[in-house]
């Protein structure tokens, strides 16, 4: 016989039917289309492909592809910049938009395509960069992603680097946002760029203020390290790109920029690179 008095006994109940349906609703949510697996045709397909990272569109494929034992050390990445400037995977979207980016179809079954760009980058791709912060005291934070691709080195928004548009001397473009940190310094890594492409042009970084921050008088300042060699650039409080041409090797090597500023308030500030 039960020891339970009859309001203990209700409660036990109505915690059980509780407990019951969360059980359905967790049940039910995990039947979603989140566990789609990756087409063993379109997973040789990316497997294959001499793309240094494989971009995207939506979680359910990010899932696919992380799960999948062909991408186990693969980086793959939310598709975060358009146009995409490397393979792409997508999972039940229009193709509109990847046609009008001159992309070609790889592969196509069921809801699954694999895009191509007409070019594969070779530039530093922001993707694969690791995101930290340094204070004074020399300790070291990472900067976990955001489901967007950004890093989240701090709750506000301008504290999350990553790919955006930013109005630089009159022209928006598609840049690194990376806004100096108050008493910090953040630091993008990237495993492995290459200081000069097929054409013999050497990598350079440009940086870049948004047009509306322009005026306080504060510099950004930027140390540059590709493999042993260090260069430091100060970015002037004026309009426009300033470039630093990376020092010229002939193998990929680390590239780590380290991004601090006297007075970071409105130094609404971002990079990108180019072959010159």
């Amino acid at each position: 016989m039960s020891t339970d008095s009859p309001p203990q006994a209700s409660r036990i109940a109505r915690y059980g039917l509780i407990i019951a349906a969360a059980a359905l609703v967790f049940a039910l949510l995990g039947s979603r289309d989140d566990t789609v697996a990756l087409p063993q045709e379109v997973a040789q397909v990316v497997a294959e492909h001499p793309a240094s990272i494989v971009l995207v569109t939506h979680h359910v494929a990010y899932r696919a592809l992380r799960e999948h034992p062909s991408f186990a050390t693969r980086p793959v990445a939310l598709l975060s910049s358009w146009p995409p400037s490397s393979l792409v995977v997508s999972y039940d979207e229009a193709p509109q938009r990847f046609e009008d980016a001159d992309m070609k179809s790889v592969i196509t079954q069921d809801d699954w395509v694999v895009w191509e760009p007409a070019t594969l980058t070779t530039l530093p791709l922001f993707d694969l960069a690791s995101v930290e912060t340094i204070d004074a005291k020399n300790h070291v934070a990472p900067c976990p992603r955001d489901d967007a691709g950004f890093a989240r080195c701090g709750e506000p928004d301008w504290m999350r680097p990553g790919l955006r548009d930013v109005e630089v001397d009159g022209t928006h473009t598609t840049c690194t946002w990376a806004h100096p940190l108050p008493d910090k310094r953040l630091r993008v890594s990237y495993p492995q760029v290459r200081p000069r492409d097929d054409k013999g042009r050497t990598l350079t970084l440009l940086t870049g203020l948004r047009d509306s921050s322009v005026g306080t008088g504060a510099p950004v300042e930027v140390s540059a390290r590709l493999g042993d060699d260090v260069l430091n650039h100060t970015h002037r409080d004026s309009r426009g790109w300033q470039a630093l041409p990376l020092p010229s090797a002939n193998q990929d090597l680390p590239l780590t920029l380290e991004i601090s500023s006297p007075n970071p308030g409105r130094r609404h500030f971002c990079y990108r690179f180019e072959y010159r």
